[in-house]
């Protein structure tokens, strides 16, 4: 299995791209599936840590894998990811610690490969009593002839 790798850098409430990946064009005619319909991509692998200090203040690594095992690519892909509290008060939700943050690829993620992506998060540590929500809400599959054809442009 190939991975790419996506570095994001959250300061605050922006999030900004460090490693960009090529820019893939799609077919005008195919629309995004709502997150319900989807099977593919899936998040794998969410985790948190500690990282070193940004301008003296306490910082954290929010780090997951989105994984196509379909025999499909799928593109257009937007995935959500947030922190939040762990600690929760029946009927109500969680408090959210950092995000939503809302990616937006442009790549297509080829049948049987992954994408890690790692979010840096300020103001944040692993003593927070939070977790991490990462989902997909959209992407759109796309043929194998279509991403190579895209691939080219």
């Amino acid at each position: 299995m190939r991975a790419r790798i996506l570095f994001l850098f959250a300061v605050g409430l922006s999030v900004s791209v460090l490693v960009a990946t090529s820019q893939i064009r799609g077919s005008a005619e195919a629309r995004p599936t709502p997150a319900e319909e989807l099977k593919n991509p899936r998040v794998e692998n969410i985790r948190l840590k500690d990282a070193p200090a940004i301008d003296g203040a306490k910082s954290m690594v929010l780090t997951f894998d989105l994984v196509n095992t379909e025999s499909i690519g799928v593109a257009d892909i937007v995935v959500e990811a947030s922190v939040v509290a762990a600690a929760v008060d029946q009927g109500r939700p969680p408090k959210t610690m950092a995000g939503p943050y809302v990616i937006r690829g442009s790549v297509v993620l080829e049948s049987d490969n992954a994408i890690t992506y790692t979010l840096r998060l300020r103001n944040l540590s692993s003593d927070c009593g939070c977790i991490a929500r990462v989902f997909v809400r959209t992407a759109r599959p796309v043929s194998a002839a279509a991403a190579r054809t895209s691939a080219r442009l």
